[in-house]
């Protein structure tokens, strides 16, 4: 069972914050929804230091659409001068909304409130970082698995050596010769393909090669989705593929996306399917990269993990900047939408 993480003090909240954006934030500013009277953890929300001045208005109104009555400001960085100018222009737009901040600094040595001025109490070169590795958040997690990438960018998905990607690319153009004569029989092969390779430990390239190709097919794709959704009838990613009247069915599974009233959280399915798509991704060539990366990314975001899934979204419309589920996903991380079931518990 999962243990509860409770947040007593300010270097909890300070070692909590790369754990849940999964990351270590450099040259960055962070803010920290609290709620109610308890000052209950909600929305964290981190922007690059230089886009401060351009995110700060965005920011607050998503902290306020979170319910926060008061909010944390960390900055990430060395510059003490662009840590306190980007402090003020966020902490200036909070109190255009009555909303108290108190304001932090992490550098790469130490750490330091920067409302205090008591030299006793916040030394000026900070206090030590290893302060906020010997927290009990930061105990809990590391006992209950959570890892911090070291960067944004290791969030995302890592090319697989070139031998496995030739192989992979191999059986991917022999499932689209099939594709061009008999799409139908191709979809289904597809689909029986990701079952299989889901079911086994035995992952060869050619399987992770015939999936990477099969996703490039919007309906193949918006089935497999379909497939890892709780609740779902087994027998919808068939007939999504084979033109079934499924559209009803199709559009009450994304809702345990989606919506508030019938979101729910991911399960074992979603887990298992986010492994296999990092490898499918892994082994894509670059014009077939978009569909599992965007993927991984809804999956990302549906766990509630929105550092990730911006990351992979960016990784995908590197590759396709008009792959069009990745747009729309850009759209719902930019406008600060959590999934249904996240609204639902809050």
């Amino acid at each position: 069972m999962t243990e509860t993480i409770r947040v007593t003090e300010p270097r909890e909240l300070l070692a909590l914050i790369p754990y849940q954006l999964g990351f270590t934030p450099t040259e960055s500013i962070v803010a920290v929804a609290l709620r109610g009277d308890r000052g209950r953890v909600g929305l964290i929300v981190r922007v690059d230091l230089a886009d401060t001045d351009q995110a700060a208005p965005t920011i607050v109104r998503h902290l306020l659409a979170d319910d926060a009555n008061r909010i944390v400001v960390v900055t990430y960085t060395d510059d003490t001068a662009a840590a306190q100018a980007a402090t003020a222009t966020l902490t200036a737009a909070a109190d255009a909304h009555d909303l108290p901040a108190s304001a932090w600094t992490v550098t790469s040595t130490g750490y330091r409130s920067l409302d205090c001025t008591d030299p006793d109490c916040c030394p000026p070169h900070g206090r030590p970082l290893a302060d906020l590795t010997s927290t009990q958040v930061a105990a809990t997690l590391t006992v209950q698995g959570s890892v911090v990438a070291p960067d944004r960018a290791a969030l995302g998905v890592t090319p697989a050596p070139e031998p496995q990607r030739i192989a992979a690319d191999r059986a991917a153009r022999a499932w689209l010769d099939g594709w061009t004569t008999q799409p139908t029989a191709a979809r289904a092969s597809g689909l029986a393909t990701w079952r299989a390779v889901l079911s086994t430990d035995d992952v060869r390239p050619g399987g992770l090669g015939v999936i990477g190709a099969a996703l490039a097919d919007v309906i193949l794709r918006d089935a497999i989705l379909c497939s890892v959704l709780p609740d779902t009838d087994p027998d919808l990613p068939d007939r999504i593929i084979t033109g079934d009247d499924a559209t009803g069915a199709q559009t009450r599974a994304l809702a345990a996306l989606i919506q508030s009233g019938d979101g729910v959280p991911p399960g074992d399915a979603a887990e298992r399917a986010a492994a296999l798509l990092t490898k499918v991704a892994a082994h894509s060539a670059a014009d077939r990269a978009p569909a599992p990366l965007t993927l991984l990314a809804v999956l990302a975001w549906w766990s509630g993990d929105g550092a990730k899934a911006g990351v992979l979204v960016d990784q995908a419309l590197a590759a396709d900047p008009t792959y069009r589920l990745a747009v729309l996903i850009r759209e719902v991380l930019a406008a600060g939408l959590p999934p249904g079931w996240v609204r639902r518990t809050r």
